[in-house]
């Protein structure tokens, strides 16, 4: 009797383990199914010419990632995307213009097929042989595109050939008839950029010196191979580049944590640039919708400050409570001012910091961002580290 009840224990022990079993085997299945699907969106088509006929081996990238593929046989590609939200979709092939296009991926799957020109090559894009001009004019380039931060002066423009330049009385232009490949070693990518323009100027207006800088274009992204230390010095750049921006701004006010990330935002008034960072603004008195995806905010003249320690003390005497696990890093103290005059009226932003129309279009940008420029850029997939403050 006595080993008939330790038998039926056993199967009873025996049936629980594997029911237990088969409920963490179910959980941990529909674990990856949610992740699979949650990260399941698409935006695909085909690339054809201006006779239908279709583009293969056409470059497909979303601008500012590291999002990329190609064309098939068939002029048809497929690109997998984080989520809902703002991409800019460019596509590029030898002999053809390129083409862009901002769309709003409000469902899973969005279709958008595209159709390419044949480029007209213009006569002052050959150039035969590298003069002193040229040079110069090179040199110029590249401390307005890059910038003239440490993670600038370490890029190398790969191919500096496809570049060419011209000077209109105070307006020097520049021109690219292919895409530029950037080396950035300081943060780890190389990266590829199809110029739409640049257009740099100069001037005295009274006794001051009017400087002005303006380019577009779109970016794809590419992890350089490293060493293990060069990873690590990679992660920290990388973070260093990334705090302060504006993209690290543009996700906080998504997430509405301006003060809890280091952002302090205050309405401009009087001649356009006095402010005072004691009264910040209430940014969702800005706001006119939101949802999961995407907040829309009106255009108004702010000026914005990066000062970790001013703004989380701004934060305690609003009574806002912030743990010491939500205060980011602040070992190397940045310190930051810029300022945001309108452009559009309604500015929509994802969760990614991407916006509807594009930073240059939606903004006019002063003061420490209009400085950073594509060297001290990453990718809009990229996520800074976890704080180690505890």
């Amino acid at each position: 009797m006595h080993l008939k009840k330790t038998f039926r224990a056993i199967i009873i022990f025996k049936l629980k383990l594997l029911a237990a079993c088969c409920i963490i085997i179910l959980s941990l299945s529909l674990s990856v199914f949610n992740c699979f699907a949650q990260s399941n969106y698409t935006i695909s088509g085909a690339v054809s010419d201006e006779n239908k006929k279709p583009i293969a081996d056409a470059i497909i990238f979303v601008d500012g990632s590291e999002i990329v593929t190609t064309t098939d046989n068939f002029g048809r590609y497929k690109l997998n995307v984080p989520g809902l939200g703002s991409y800019t979709i460019s596509v590029k092939m030898m002999g053809y213009d390129g083409l862009t296009k901002d769309v709003m991926l409000k469902t899973r799957a969005m279709t958008l097929d595209l159709s390419l020109t044949l480029h007209s090559v213009l006569l002052d894009e050959v150039k035969i042989g590298v003069d002193k001009k040229w040079q110069s004019d090179y040199e110029l380039f590249k401390t307005q595109f890059l910038g003239s931060t440490p993670n600038a002066k370490a890029c190398e423009i790969v191919n500096p050939e496809v570049l060419s330049f011209k000077m209109d009385k105070s307006l020097f232009t520049a021109r690219a008839n292919d895409i530029l490949v950037i080396v950035n070693p300081h943060l780890g990518y190389r990266i590829k950029y199809m110029l739409k323009y640049f257009r740099f100027s100069q001037k005295i207006i009274g006794t001051m010196l009017h400087v002005e800088t303006s380019y577009d274009g779109n970016t794809v992204f590419e992890e350089l191979q490293g060493t293990n230390d060069q990873k690590q010095e990679w992660v920290k750049n990388r973070a260093l580049a990334y705090r302060g921006s504006m993209v690290h701004f543009m996700r906080s006010v998504f997430s509405r944590r301006l003060l809890e990330e280091g952002f302090i935002v205050t309405q401009l008034s009087g001649d356009g640039n006095a402010y005072d960072d004691n009264k910040p603004v209430n940014f969702d008195t800005l706001e006119t919708s939101r949802n999961q995806a995407f907040v829309t905010f009106r255009s108004t003249g702010l000026h914005i400050t990066y000062n970790v320690e001013a703004s989380l003390k701004l934060a305690e005497q609003k009574g806002n409570a912030i743990s010491r696990k939500d205060k980011i890093t602040n070992d190397v103290v940045l310190k930051y001012h810029s300022y945001l005059l309108p452009g559009e009226k309604q500015i929509v932003v994802d969760a990614r910091g991407r916006t509807s129309v594009g930073y240059i279009q939606a903004f006019d940008i002063k003061g420490d961002w209009s400085n950073q420029r594509l060297a001290d850029q990453v990718p809009f997939e990229y996520s800074p580290p976890v704080s180690n403050i505890k």
